[in-house]
């Protein structure tokens, strides 16, 4: 279970930063709080959240913090496994709420194409924080191999609608596309620390869904 003390002070932190409305903003954090507590949500939960945030305050290098704050919070708020538009509709609440708060159009406009690019996860502006949010959100796969098995097997329940050969197929399409690009991962700071893991746990993956198919 994610640390909710820890999260809700990051929350109130940034709530400060952004000098919002505070009966706002909590009202803001219970929506949050639930969407990403849905049970059907294995991986794409508020642990996920706790790790981005985690990872965004540790990187060496940020252009502005605030905002890879404010789209860790809000880049999956909307996540059904059966969609397809989850990045997009995750885009348009995060602007409504972040309207409501009074937040500034330019990061706004920021935090909505920041999530909109983790859709295909290709960068849609110049700029590192872009960068950087997309090889956050990757961070898993150059994990540990006990912590991607984990990760696999939680990603598997969310999309435990489909049947053993249809996931493995999906799944394994998607993996052999990151494994097939020159690097996972945009920034030197995540290349250098997980690219070669990244790779042998897509691999191995790759290799063990093939194996039951």
């Amino acid at each position: 279970m994610a640390n909710i003390a820890f999260l809700r002070a990051n929350w109130l932190n940034l709530l400060d930063k952004l000098n919002a409305d505070l009966s706002i903003g909590r009202a803001i954090w219970t929506d949050l709080v639930a969407a990403h507590s849905v049970s059907t949500r294995h991986y794409h939960n508020l642990e996920h959240v706790r790790d981005l945030l985690n990872l965004t305050l540790a990187q060496p290098v940020v252009s502005s913090l605030t905002t890879l704050e404010l789209v860790a919070w809000f880049h999956d708020y909307i996540y059904e496994p059966q969609q397809q538009d989850n990045e997009i509709n995750s885009a348009i609440a995060a602007t409504t709420a972040l309207t409501r708060l009074k937040v500034s159009p330019s990061t706004i406009k920021t935090v909505k194409q920041i999530i909109l690019s983790t859709q295909k996860h290709e960068p849609l502006i110049e700029g590192i924080d872009n960068l950087i949010f997309l090889d956050l959100d990757l961070a898993i796969l150059g994990t540990s191999t006990a912590r991607y098995q984990k990760y696999a097997a939680a990603i598997r329940k969310e999309y435990s609608w489909l049947s053993n050969h249809d996931y493995q197929q999906g799944r394994k399409r998607v993996l052999s596309n990151f494994l097939n690009r020159n690097n996972i991962y945009y920034t030197d700071y995540f290349y250098q620390n997980r690219e070669a893991q990244a790779r042998v746990n897509l691999a191995r993956e790759i290799e063990i869904l093939s194996s039951h198919s």
